[in-house]
């Protein structure tokens, strides 16, 4: 049975009776989501804001919630503290963290590939230059297809590089396999069944607490996140299928609204 398929029953049998910590593994490609990287998605959805800070104990239920041992959370939260993307502060015997100016910065700075319900570049261009050769500053160089030659979404300002606007008519398919890895396209295809069922399932308006609401919609927005971070900034028509990135972001929107 393939991913999309055994994501697709696990919801079709389930969600009448929600199971966050199965539904956390099935949205995280059949893994337990890394402590870490969840609470990333949690301070980013969450508590962005510069004034914005969580308790020990909301981030303690939070993840019990989705299967996490308190000792993992801990653990996971000193890391982040000495990455300096977290601090804390003391209230009475309790601790409050928050998002420092670097960890504030990285939320922002990924917030439109996560967020955006459309794709960030609906242009590609092709640049080719010799090896060694300087390359014009870029925000983002994109996908390297050859030694010398990469596809990026951003209008390139090149030296002596030649470059070429395309569209997907122009690009053979050994060089579209090249964007990203074929796993990746799976996942996003096995992500768009998940989250059609979840969508259709909220559309019945099961009794969920705001707590409860909360979560699911972390939940959502982390099994998207890892996708999208990993996939380059490239218009949707030059992957390969299944890429389901459009359905993606689409079905991310509509359930953030639902559980906001």
């Amino acid at each position: 049975m393939t991913l999309a398929a055994h994501a697709h029953q696990f919801i079709a049998v389930r969600m009448e009776r929600l199971d966050f910590k199965e539904l956390a593994t099935r949205l995280n490609n059949g893994q337990p989501p890394r402590v870490w990287s969840l609470l990333v998605t949690v301070f980013g959805e969450l508590a962005q804001d510069q004034a914005a800070q969580l308790s020990g104990e909301t981030l303690r239920q939070f993840m019990e919630i989705v299967g996490i041992k308190p000792e993992a959370t801990r653990v996971a939260l000193h890391r982040l503290r000495k990455d300096g993307w977290l601090d804390s502060q003391k209230d009475g015997r309790k601790s409050n963290y928050f998002l420092t100016k670097k960890g504030r910065d990285e939320s922002i700075k990924a917030s439109p590939r996560i967020y955006s319900e459309t794709a960030l570049a609906d242009k590609a261009w092709l640049v080719m230059q010799n090896v060694g050769e300087p390359v014009g500053e870029q925000k983002e160089p994109g996908v390297w297809i050859t030694g010398h030659t990469r596809l990026t979404g951003i209008q390139p300002v090149e030296g002596e590089a030649l470059v070429v606007e395309l569209n997907q008519a122009d690009l053979h398919d050994w060089m579209r396999a090249r964007l990203c890895d074929a796993s990746l396209l799976e996942q996003s295809r096995a992500l768009a069944n998940t989250l059609k069922d979840l969508d259709d399932w909220l559309t019945r308006e099961p009794k969920l607490d705001d707590f409860h609401r909360e979560v699911l919609r972390v939940l959502v927005v982390h099994s998207w996140r890892k996708i999208a971070l990993k996939a380059p900034r490239l218009p949707d028509n030059l992957f390969l299928e299944p890429w389901a990135g459009p359905d993606c972001r689409r079905l991310v929107a509509e359930i953030r609204k639902r559980l906001s």
